[in-house]
Formats: structure tokens, C-alpha cells, sequence
């Protein structure tokens, strides 16, 4: 008789409770939830869509680019003809045609302001769409003309030979007075020229953006 109350209230000091209390008071912890099981879907492949490119995230300038957007060509009379849009959510689209074998590629992607260049991304290219050809460049130098905007051709690297034999072919230009042009059917050179331009008169000589002068 004097074991069975000893033998409860060790049971009690052990702190085990009657079973109806403990399983009131029992609660799960996270380890004893059942883990569901993880099964990993394959995201589709998607195509980035410029509506959904924020501009504040490419740019740190994008009243620039606004200033800078249209559409722009360039040309060889028997070669190829170029035509490059940029707008003004810091989208660009790049088309090719050739003279003479009738290749036609488009490119088109995000277009950024490094703080020197215009930097241009690819975000979709056809096949045929080849580096080399003269119609997509990796960058570009914005200029200023008066209320005409250029986009002088270079590449994205330290090496500005490109840019400064463009900036050479267009001062010859300009003193052989084939600049400023003034019809849209006689665009042509190593730089872009911003179609509605073609008629907006020139003052002074053209600036880059840190207001270098070009041909002085």
C-alpha cells in the first residue's frame, strides 16, 4: 500500500503528466510537421518584352535617351542600308538590308547610358544577324549638332580607333560640305543621323557631351 502513492509521485516528479492532460497540452514543433515533397518545375523560356524593362534600372540618365530617341539611319550607296529606332523606354531596334545579296537580319534589344556611350544590349538577333555588320555596333557616342542628333559608331572598350576614324570620315565630310545633309534619300556614312533632323538647321560645330567640340 505505501509503494503505489510512492510509486505516482515519482512518476509525477519526473514530470509526466496523466495521458488526457498531455495530450491537450502537446503541441507540434516545426520538426514534427510533415515535410511536404518539393517538385521543381522548369520556368518556359521567355523573351524579355521592353514593357517590362523599368528605364530607372538601365540608365542612369533616361531624359538622354528620351532626347536621343527616334528613328535613325545610315548608309552605303551600293552596299547596305541601316536603320536604328531607339525609344524612349530604352528600347532599340537594329534592321539591316543589303544591296546586294538581299540579306535582311533584325536585332532588337535595352539600350543604356554609361556616362560616356550609349551601350547596346541584345536581347533577341536573327541568325544572319552578324556582329560585324555595320548596322549593329556595340556602342555608340551621342552628338550633338545644333537640334540635330548624330550616333557615331565605336565599340565598347578602351580601343577608340573606331570612333575616331568615324569622327574622321565626318569632318571630311563636313569640309568637303557634304555635312550638314539635307535630304533623307542621301544619309549615308559611318554614323547614324536621326531622320527628322534632315531638316533642322545646324549652328556652331558639333559637340559630344562634355561639350568637346568635333571639327573645330
Amino acid at each position: 500500500m505505501l509503494l503505489f502513492p510512492l510509486f505516482l509521485f515519482s512518476i509525477s516528479a519526473c514530470g509526466v503528466r496523466p495521458f488526457t492532460t498531455s495530450t491537450a497540452r502537446y503541441t507540434l514543433t516545426p520538426t514534427d510537421t510533415p515535410q511536404p515533397t518539393l517538385t521543381l518545375t522548369p520556368s518556359p523560356t521567355k523573351t524579355l518584352s521592353p514593357t517590362e524593362i523599368p528605364t530607372s534600372t538601365i540608365t542612369p540618365n533616361p531624359n538622354l535617351i528620351k532626347d536621343f530617341a527616334g528613328i535613325y539611319r545610315k548608309a552605303e550607296y551600293a552596299s547596305y542600308d541601316c536603320t536604328l529606332e531607339i525609344s524612349p523606354n530604352s528600347t532599340f531596334k537594329s534592321h539591316f538590308q543589303s544591296k546586294i545579296n538581299g540579306v535582311s537580319p533584325n536585332v532588337s534589344g535595352v539600350i543604356s547610358y554609361s556616362g560616356v556611350l550609349f551601350l547596346l544590349t541584345r536581347i533577341k538577333a536573327d541568325s544572319t544577324a552578324d556582329s560585324d555588320y555595320q548596322c549593329f555596333p556595340e556602342a555608340l557616342v551621342p552628338v550633338y549638332w545644333g537640334e540635330r542628333r548624330y550616333l557615331f559608331m565605336t565599340n565598347n572598350s578602351n580601343d577608340d580607333g573606331v570612333f575616331n576614324s568615324v569622327v574622321s570620315f565626318f569632318c571630311s565630310n563636313l569640309r568637303n560640305s557634304l555635312e550638314p545633309q539635307n535630304s533623307i534619300d542621301d544619309i549615308y556614312g559611318q554614323y547614324f543621323l536621326r531622320e527628322t533632323d534632315i531638316a533642322k538647321k545646324v549652328s556652331g560645330f558639333p559637340v559630344l557631351m562634355d561639350h568637346q567640340l568635333l571639327c573645330p
